[in-house]
């Protein structure tokens, strides 16, 4: 996976819900691999919310691909909602900002 994305927010309606998207681009580790579906990770700081891998792929070399996440659910509160991403033996922390 490339570095962690920045500068994400997502707003809350006036219930607390969420439900936003957001592409990641993943640039292969290996010249061939597979992406797995239906991941998901719960939040930590701002919590009741998780990030869920929606699509996923096989890739090759010549292939590259953008990984698209919903982050979905009810939010305690604003702020930060922190995510630790694992896919495989790579891992990232997302922080998104809660509005």
């Amino acid at each position: 996976m490339s570095a962690s994305p920045s500068n994400i927010s997502v707003t809350r309606d006036v219930n607390g819900a969420v439900n936003s998207s957001f592409e990641w681009p993943h640039t292969p580790a290996s010249s061939t691999g597979h992406i797995p579906q239906a991941k998901t990770f719960n939040s930590t700081g701002v919590t009741g919310l998780t990030m869920r891998l929606d699509e996923f792929g096989l890739y090759n070399s010549a292939f590259r691909t953008n990984l698209t996440f919903t982050i979905y659910g009810t939010a305690s509160g604003s702020g930060t909602a922190t995510f630790n991403v694992v896919l495989g033996a790579t891992s990232r922390t997302i922080n998104v900002n809660v509005i």
